[in-house]
């Protein structure tokens, strides 16, 4: 009888929660560490503004088209691509834009008629810092384990979910903290049901993430 147990295959349960445990180890630190960027770069425009305040203009300049606009800066910064240029948001800001030539990135400022008044100062700040780790992981080639984690957390999330589907008759415990007697109970429950209700949003966060690393597919 042990060994019949002993060379008994462990059940499909026990490998999702293997897989569950070690991806999780795994990415843990990962995951927090891209949501805690994310985070920061959801905030990135009122944190430049803060930390360097962009160009102001006068209202009484008359507001060209467009065209002229862009075509002011690119008087400007001959042979860089324009692929952004944003409206004022309020009275008296500037015109923003993004440029690119190869692999060099700025952010410039216009005002209503073309003319560049400032242009965010090029360096590797702590915000663009923020920027490459959020999506390079500041790593040379560092979308393919960028891709790959983001992969993994959908892994995760799915094996999560597996292990937590309740069974008949046990729906009325899926979303409560039921083990209250010792704070390992507390810590295993929030973790349930704390994983099912973020299940869609870390599925999204990591195809999303697999998406920057292979767009085409």
């Amino acid at each position: 009888c042990i060994g019949y147990r002993m060379k008994r295959k462990p059940s499909l349960r026990r490998i999702v929660f293997q897989v569950h445990l070690w991806v999780g180890l795994g990415l843990g630190i990962y995951a927090f560490l891209i949501g805690l960027t994310g985070s920061v770069l959801v905030f990135h425009k009122e944190i430049a503004a803060w930390t360097a305040p962009p160009p102001t203009v006068s209202e009484a300049i008359a507001q060209a088209p467009i065209e002229a606009i862009r075509a002011g800066i690119e008087a400007h910064y001959p042979g860089w691509h324009i692929w952004g240029l944003e409206t004022p948001g309020a009275a008296g800001d500037a015109w923003r834009s993004y440029i690119q030539q190869g692999s060099t990135f700025r952010t410039i400022f216009a005002d209503p008629q073309g003319r560049v008044v400032g242009e965010v100062k090029p360096g590797m700040t702590w915000l663009r810092v923020v920027e490459r780790f959020h999506s390079v992981l500041l790593l040379p080639g560092g979308r393919l384990p960028n891709g790959i984690a983001g992969l993994g957390l959908v892994v995760l999330a799915t094996c999560g979910l597996v292990l937590w589907w309740p069974a008949r008759g046990k729906w009325n415990t899926a979303f409560r903290i039921v083990r209250r007697s010792s704070w390992k109970g507390i810590l295993y429950d929030l973790h349930r049901v704390g994983g099912v209700i973020a299940f869609g949003f870390i599925v999204l966060f990591g195809v999303t993430g697999g998406y920057f690393t292979w767009p085409a597919a």
